[in-house]
């Protein structure tokens, strides 16, 4: 399964994609097929990477080897090559040399992927009220689909206060695709981002120009704060 193969410029896709995302307007659908498509995971994060050590002092940018990933994907679900690839690149950063890659949400490292995906599935069987939702509707529909539980093909990747940023590896056009699992609610609004090559371009785009970095209905501005990476709310 190819990673982000959405174009948006063909009306099958777009009514496809709409059928996919039934519980998004027709304006969020168009913005989500006008955004950036993917590209190049080692592309986008060279240019991260690259501005990170011009303004950060020693970041660490260490990533995993292959040993590992594999580990991770065996504990977890099949993986995309970007997120293959991602962590090649990176594997989260040491609390003593934290970066806040992300505007709200730390990225985790592999030993963490696991464990919040552990965790989020397994919470996924627990019925707080009414009856437990069964996974399996969910797990066949296509990627980007809405879904009531977290699902073993989303993969975590950034956390915050147990907001989600994750991975949807379920099959179809939008097989890659980027979106977050609120806390106290459910997979219900389109993704943030065609896939993790498209979500690097967007946020190395923001870092180099200093421009805003758009996360569903906020925008996000990086700046430097005593030699560490900011974000803070545009204005």
């Amino acid at each position: 399964m190819t990673d982000g193969t959405v174009r948006g410029d063909a009306p099958d896709e777009i009514a496809a994609i709409k059928a996919i995302l039934h519980t998004s307007t027709e304006e969020q659908v168009l913005e989500l097929l006008r955004s950036t498509p993917a590209s190049s995971v080692l592309e986008q994060w060279t240019r991260i990477a690259s501005w990170l050590r011009t303004n950060l002092s020693h970041p660490a940018l260490v990533g995993a080897t292959d040993e590992q990933i594999a580990d991770a994907e065996q504990a977890t679900a099949v993986w995309t090559s970007e997120l293959r690839e991602f962590y090649r690149l990176i594997n989260g950063f040491p609390r003593e040399n934290w970066i806040s890659l992300f505007p709200r949400h730390e990225l985790l490292s592999l030993d963490r992927v696991v464990a919040d995906h552990h965790r989020r599935v397994e919470g996924a069987t627990i019925a707080y009220y009414g009856p437990p939702v069964s996974p399996d509707k969910f797990a066949k529909e296509p990627a980007g689909s809405p879904s009531e539980v977290f699902l073993s093909a989303f993969i975590p990747i950034g956390n915050a206060d147990s907001d989600h940023l994750f991975v949807d590896t379920r099959p179809g056009p939008l097989h890659g695709c980027v979106n977050e699992w609120p806390r106290e609610d459910w997979a219900w609004e389109p993704p943030l981002w065609l896939s993790l090559s498209s979500m690097l371009a967007d946020l190395a785009t923001s870092l180099e120009r200093t421009s805003a970095l758009k996360v569903r209905r906020t925008q996000w501005v990086p700046s430097i704060v005593d030699e560490r990476l900011a974000w803070n709310p545009a204005v």
